[in-house]
């Protein structure tokens, strides 16, 4: 194994150590040793939009790291897929279905019976109900927005729960943001 190989092997372990294991599993442990060519440690990433993001958290850190051990050398994000495409003209696809979305994940005490009322969220409290019972004049859509702690997503599950259990027929989908943003990603 040659000794830029390893440095970057090492400076993987130590990026474990630094990072949160969320940030790391999902940005840096597919970072892969491409080689090292004219001063310039390539490392290849599994699409552009994982590079673009590397590039814009993570390289100051890794430049920082690599020039303790191998002075100044550059570093060079190359997205997979180019790497792919430039041996292919056309890309393969992993099977995807837009339509398949996880299954809804409610909390079973988040219910409108289980809700607080008070004066502060009376307001929220009476428009969710209004929307989830499909009152006439409600539109549907709902934007909740306060501070942590508040109750958005004890409102917003009470919504869904109250429309399932009027009516299991229909398609519902509740997630997080988090969720939501590894789904699109």
């Amino acid at each position: 194994m040659e000794r830029m190989e390893e440095l970057w092997i090492s400076l993987k372990e130590r990026l474990l150590k630094r990072l949160s294991e969320g940030s790391y599993r999902l940005w840096i442990q597919p970072l892969v040793f491409g080689g090292f060519k004219d001063n310039t440690l390539i490392i290849n990433c599994p699409n552009q939009f994982t590079a673009s993001w590397v590039q814009e958290h993570y390289l100051p850190l890794i430049k920082e790291d690599i020039k303790k051990e191998a002075g100044d050398c550059k570093i060079r994000l190359v997205p997979l897929e180019k790497v792919k495409e430039s041996r292919k003209n056309q890309l393969h696809l992993p099977a995807f279905s837009p339509t398949e979305i996880p299954r809804q994940r409610f909390c079973e005490w988040f219910t409108f019976e289980e809700f607080v009322v008070g004066n502060s969220n009376r307001f929220a409290y009476e428009i969710c109900r209004s929307v989830a019972a499909g009152s006439k004049g409600s539109e549907g859509v709902v934007y909740l927005k306060s501070a942590t702690g508040l109750g958005k997503s004890h409102l917003a599950q009470a919504v869904g729960q109250f429309i399932y259990k009027r009516s299991p027929e229909k398609r519902l989908c509740y997630m997080t943001a988090n969720d939501f943003t590894n789904q699109v990603v």
